[in-house]
């Protein structure tokens, strides 16, 4: 079950949670909360009607609205798994834990994005005193952190997530591209109306996830909108290789981070690139230019997580099959 980490704060004390927030975002974005205040330094508060609202508020109403969804699919919520971003406080954790618990959850196990990333990859090595690289392309961050497998198990490095890039940092990067080349041959800035770019952003994204594993594909779309009354249509073909050209920037970006975290690490054994798909192949493309080791790729980041997640409940119950109840 997924849900968009937003929640809706009405003004007459109801909220709408998850994608019924999400719709109502472009709106009334003075009253909708987007979870995205975990990964940053400075904890991000939203007032709204006089009331504070803090990510543990906004986290323990999506993690609540989860509950029942969970409930009402049949399922018992028993014993929780919770995956939290790895560069979290101690104090984070606590409260991200007492919001599941306010929730309705028994949270039996912390584990950290990257560790359920790293359990997910099938090709990964498993020998003591590896380490892996893991780069990591979210929606709503970027982050690189070194995984280090030892005689205890699993230790995360720092994790790196000051450089202000995103997955949606791509679509905008070649939307604006796209937009600038129809500017150019049309006469027409689409950007002049908010619900034709919006249309035509949500082409771009579609075009994008094509390319993943073609190198062209097509916008069509005779009734794009309206510019200054005009009706407007597009009928172009794109390709993999423009992509490239609209996001060589964050390309770079990319490259000296990665470059950073690989000379203060030292050795790394190999390489995993997490993302959305079309971002992740040109990310592992790219990359390895720059850390020339073997390399995994995970394009569905949420899939991802989900998997090694389940493969971490797996093991824990058989290993308490085996050896009791009290293995932790």
């Amino acid at each position: 079950t997924r849900i968009p980490a937003a929640v809706y704060y009405g003004s007459d004390g109801n909220t709408r949670i998850g994608r019924p927030a999400e719709v109502l975002a472009p709106a009334r974005p003075d009253r909708v909360v987007w979870n995205d205040g975990w990964a940053r330094e400075e904890r991000h508060v939203a007032h709204i009607d006089g009331d504070a609202y803090t990510a543990v508020d906004v986290a323990t109403d999506l993690l609540r609205e989860l509950h029942v969804l969970v409930r009402e699919s049949g399922h018992d919520t028993g014993a929780t798994v919770l995956t939290l971003p790895a560069n979290l406080s101690a104090s984070q954790q606590d409260e991200i834990q007492q919001a599941a618990g306010s929730a309705g959850f028994e949270v039996a196990t912390l584990l950290t994005d990257i560790e359920a990333l790293a359990l997910a990859a099938d090709e990964l090595p498993t020998t003591r005193g590896t380490t892996i690289l893991v780069v990591d392309l979210g929606e709503e961050q970027f982050d690189v952190a070194t995984l280090e497998l030892t005689d205890e198990g699993t230790t995360v490095g720092e994790v790196r997530d000051d450089t202000p890039i995103r997955g949606s940092d791509f679509t905008q990067a070649f939307t604006e591209f796209l937009a600038a080349d129809y500017e150019r041959e049309c006469g027409i800035d689409l950007r002049d109306d908010e619900q034709t770019y919006s249309e035509f952003r949500s082409h771009v994204e579609r075009a994008k996830m094509e390319l993943s594993d073609q190198e062209t594909t097509s916008i069509v779309d005779p009734a794009l909108g309206k510019v200054d009354n005009e009706l407007v249509g597009i009928d172009r073909d794109v390709t993999r290789e423009e992509f490239l050209e609209a996001t060589d920037g964050l390309h770079e970006r990319i490259h000296t981070r990665v470059a950073q975290v690989t000379d203060e690490t030292g050795t790394v054994d190999h390489l995993l690139v997490t993302g959305p798909e079309t971002e992740c192949d040109t990310m592992v493309e790219s990359l390895e230019g720059v850390v020339d080791i073997k390399n995994t790729r995970l394009p569905d980041r949420a899939d991802a997580v989900a998997e090694g997640m389940r493969r971490y409940t797996e093991a824990m119950e058989q290993l308490r099959t085996i050896h009791g109840p009290d293995v932790v």
